[in-house]
């Protein structure tokens, strides 16, 4: 566990931070209050039973594993209609944070109803560092929890179960979650068509240059090809823009290049959007329909952006459902 010590560090970092983060979010009580449906019990992941389901509305299924019970939610927007297969959105919370809280308080909800997608935000393992995703180097060193096959579980359920669009299926999350979604980008990209990470970079083990290695084979494995829209800012010190050589973090420019390489992008970024501190870069020509782009906060920290100048749900909705379908001879 070498990078223990360290990590506990981080993650009293990142509580402080996620602590900031529900307090911003405390005037978003305006939400609306959504209905919970009883929670469905599964025995079995992909062959549990299609279950009744009335619509529209806020759902929590327990799930079965080796390691244990996981948890995770699901909301369900108003405009669904089950002869109409819809997208599917996971988003994952940070280290130490709260699944439930997580997935109120991102925006990503009034996204759903906005965009008629399901949203799925699943629970992290209670590891030494609190709720967690083992993403790589981080955060649940020592274990051998398998979150990438828990969110091929997760989605093989939601597909039996909900109306689900298998072509558009997207990841996304914050910190200790951006790992995850890139993590699953890199060794699920079968099953996932984009993802968007804020405050996260690529940490599978050995971490650092040798994780992102790591992720060139694991992605050329899976013989599918995904986007990814990264957003971060240049003074977050939990994920440094710089990286962080000892946890095994790489700078978020050379992540960002190397995902422009794994789908031979062509050229130089461009920039196509500026408001305020917000600038980006975007890789125009990439292969299999794919697109690759950089949100840089200039002054921004550790931190899920919504202000007067940018909304990260709204911004990583609109970029997730513009990505071109993957062309026929990739199906």
């Amino acid at each position: 566990m070498k990078h223990f010590v360290t990590l506990v560090a981080l993650a009293a970092v990142i509580s402080l931070t996620a602590g900031a983060f529900l307090d911003t979010h405390d005037a978003m009580k305006k939400w609306k209050t959504t209905k919970h449906a009883a929670a469905h019990q599964l025995s079995a992941t992909v062959e549990a039973p299609r279950l009744p389901q009335n619509g529209s509305g806020e759902y929590q299924y327990t799930m079965q594993r080796p390691e244990g019970t996981r948890t995770f939610w699901a909301y369900v927007p108003q405009s669904y209609n089950p002869n109409t297969p819809v997208p599917l959105l996971f988003t994952f919370h940070g280290l130490g944070d709260d699944c439930y809280s997580f997935g109120h308080n991102t925006g990503l909800i009034n996204q759903s109803d906005h965009g008629g997608f399901i949203l799925v935000y699943p629970c992290g393992y209670p590891g030494l560092l609190g709720n967690a995703w083992n993403a790589g180097t981080c955060c649940l060193d020592g274990y051998t929890i398998d979150d990438v096959q828990f969110t091929r579980d997760m989605a093989a359920f939601m597909i039996q179960n909900w109306s689900i669009d298998k072509s558009r299926i997207f990841t996304s999350g914050f910190s200790n979650g951006a790992f995850m979604t890139e993590t699953l980008l890199c060794e699920a990209s079968d099953l996932f068509l984009a993802g968007a990470g804020v405050s996260g970079v690529v940490v599978l083990l050995p971490g650092n240059k040798g994780g992102l290695e790591a992720c060139n084979k694991d992605y050329a494995a899976t013989g599918k090809y995904a986007s990814l829209l990264h957003i971060h800012g240049n003074f977050d010190f939990v994920v440094p823009w710089t990286g962080d050589e000892l946890l095994g973090f790489p700078d978020v420019p050379t992540d960002y290049a190397d995902w422009a390489t794994r789908n031979q992008c062509q050229g130089q970024p461009v920039n196509t959007f500026t408001n305020g501190p917000y600038s980006n870069q975007v890789y125009q020509s990439c292969q299999w329909n794919t697109t690759m782009e950089l949100v840089k906060h200039d002054g921004g920290g550790h931190e899920w952006p919504m202000d007067q100048y940018f909304d990260a749900p709204s911004y990583i909705w609109n970029y997730l459902s513009n990505v071109a379908p993957r062309p026929t001879d990739d199906e």
